[in-house]
């Protein structure tokens, strides 16, 4: 497994070259599957990105200096299938490797013209949401991720929102990622938009530091994406729609059926994934004017294209629900505070109100099976469903 094959050599640079990096070396992946590596550093520096085969990412083996305070960017194009996917960021006067990754194998693109290669249906991957306020809290589910990645190959990690309690504060994305790192090393993180992400700014427009630090240039305007893999894809919605006016929750929506129904047409399963929950046992301001527009604009549309899945957090609870066949799964928070319940949620199957969670997720032959662990490395719900 990758993760074994970098465990020591990841031990060694955390050891040594922390100290370069204010913003340690984590990757993203954009809607075209691209995979961009992002990192700052404290000090001025000349550095190589490469990789073993230069048919990979040969434009980017060149030493460059980067400068520090400023959040880079490398756009290291869709990963070729067959090639290894391993990365490598050298310093130029020690000639040291200050980060070292292999990439994940399901995210590499297939070769159109290879007939004979046979497409990824086996996906691995994280769920969490709500990383906000309290780091302690955050580093308690980062172990969780940790046994879980010894394990396992993720993918990627979903973030449902709320990333960080004030999002116009960047000491709080920078404490954020001090955590992450640790999972996020080799592993692509894919957030949605939560209320506290949008924390000091005005309107729908991604907010500042969102965008630096889990968008890319060309990203969707409001903050929607999706993630279009050979036999699965993930939608990201932006489901603040307090915040929209009339024309922007038009263009969103328009912007979803799109995406759910040409989906649909390729017999594709869909995971959604939004920060605020379609049905939950947890009712406030923000909630009860975001949920009613989801259940009277989006529910329509996932029961129509037949989507089992939608992923959700904001209530800081963690439970399970299934509505006309539809399992809506909210996770606990994996660093805000723990809350209780304030509402009857009548599509309630499952609901634990004391625990931090994550989740971890394979879908195979679109048969999908779930393990949410608690902080104390229990598992306390275990779901598999039929995606199509």
């Amino acid at each position: 497994m990758k993760f074994y094959s970098i465990a020591i050599l990841w031990l060694i640079t955390i050891n040594i070259t922390a100290q370069e990096f204010e913003v340690r070396p984590y990757p993203l992946i954009n809607e075209k599957s691209e995979i961009l590596i992002n990192f700052k550093l404290k000090e001025d520096s000349v550095l190589k990105v490469s990789n073993s085969n230069k048919q990979f990412f040969d434009h980017l083996s060149e030493y460059k200096k980067y400068q520090k305070n400023e959040l880079h960017k490398i756009n290291l194009g869709s990963l070729k299938c067959n090639y290894p996917k391993s990365i490598e960021i050298t310093e130029q006067i020690s000639q040291q490797i200050i980060y070292q990754a292999t990439l994940p194998e399901a995210l590499c693109k297939k070769e159109t013209n290879n007939l004979n290669q046979k497409k990824s249906d086996k996906y691995s991957f994280g769920f969490m949401s709500d990383t906000q306020e309290f780091k302690d809290r955050h580093s308690s589910i980062s172990n969780i991720i940790r046994k879980v990645q010894k394990k396992n190959d993720l993918d990627f990690i979903l973030n449902a929102g709320d990333v960080v309690q004030e999002g116009d504060v960047e000491q709080q994305w920078i404490d954020f990622f001090d955590v992450s790192t640790s999972y996020l090393y080799d592993t692509p993180i894919i957030a949605a938009l939560g209320n506290h992400d949008y924390r000091g700014s005005k309107g729908l427009k991604v907010p500042e530091l969102f965008k630096k630090y889990l968008r890319w240039e060309k990203s969707d305007r409001y903050g929607n994406m999706s993630l279009n893999l050979d036999s699965l894809k993930i939608v990201v919605l932006n489901s603040n729609f307090f915040r929209m006016k009339k024309e922007q929750e038009k263009s969103i929506l328009i912007w979803l059926s799109y995406q759910l129904r040409s989906a649909y047409k390729e017999k594709k399963p869909v995971i959604l994934v939004t920060h605020f929950p379609f049905y939950s046992s947890s009712i406030n301001r923000f909630t009860s004017m975001a949920v009613q527009k989801l259940r009277s604009k989006v529910v329509p549309l996932i029961e129509k294209y037949k989507v089992k899945v939608v992923f959700s957090g904001h209530t800081h609870m963690y439970e399970r629900s299934i509505k006309n066949g539809v399992n809506y799964i909210v996770a606990g928070p994996a660093g805000g505070r723990i809350n209780s319940p304030t509402w009857k949620n009548k599509y309630s199957v499952y609901l634990n109100q004391d625990i931090l969670t994550f989740s971890h997720i394979t879908v195979e032959n679109n048969r999908f099976y779930m393990e949410t662990y608690s902080e104390k490395n229990k598992v306390v719900d275990q779901i598999s469903i039929d995606l199509l």
